[in-house]
């Protein structure tokens, strides 16, 4: 049975939120993480919404927040070659003032290659890098493989699409499994 939690462990968060804007960045600041690469779809925004939850951005906000977060970098799978998405990704990450990244088969979360060019992008290393998702299979899975500090948060209400659906039943499993609960809302 511990071979079958060894291999589960790939999608063990280092850390689990309810909310994006529930993590303590002081305290990742403290251990040297100041740089996020963040997901869009359910973490940042919900699915096809252009508007970005203003308590993420002032969350993440590198100009004004005070916790001196040096860097973020949304991470998006786009999967096909779609106008729409990539318009949508810039005009989000200019909400932000981030750098970004359109992930594009083959080569998406969780492979590590849009990982590692998200850090080439914000000039990090995987020692002060952290990835933040709501997602186990790309997000939290994608930056284990590469030693990167995850965060997982719950979906935003609303984000999951027919895909994302039938990866949530599998995730749900994973959760159970770890034995991992998101934190009750006081």
């Amino acid at each position: 049975m511990r071979f079958l939690y060894t291999l589960l462990d790939i999608f063990r968060p280092d850390q689990v939120v309810n909310d994006l804007w529930d993590i303590d960045f002081r305290d990742l600041i403290k251990k040297g993480i100041t740089y996020f690469i963040v997901d869009l779809d359910g973490t940042l925004a919900n699915k096809g919404s252009y508007e970005i939850d203003p308590r993420a951005i002032q969350a993440l906000d590198t100009t004004l927040n005070p916790n001196k977060i040096k860097g973020v970098c949304i991470l998006s799978n786009l999967v096909y070659s779609s106008k729409k998405r990539e318009i949508r990704l810039i005009k989000i990450s200019k909400q932000l003032g981030a750098d970004r990244v359109a992930a594009y088969w083959p080569n998406t979360k969780p492979e590590p290659g849009p990982y590692e060019q998200a850090m080439e992008l914000m000039g990090s290393s995987y020692l002060n890098t952290a990835v933040i998702g709501d997602q186990l299979l790309t997000d939290i899975k994608g930056g284990n493989s590469l030693g990167l500090h995850t965060i997982l948060v719950k979906a935003l209400p609303g984000s999951d699409h027919p895909i994302t659906i039938s990866k949530r039943l599998i995730e749900k499993w994973l959760l159970k499994k770890l034995g991992i609960n998101f934190p009750k809302k006081p």
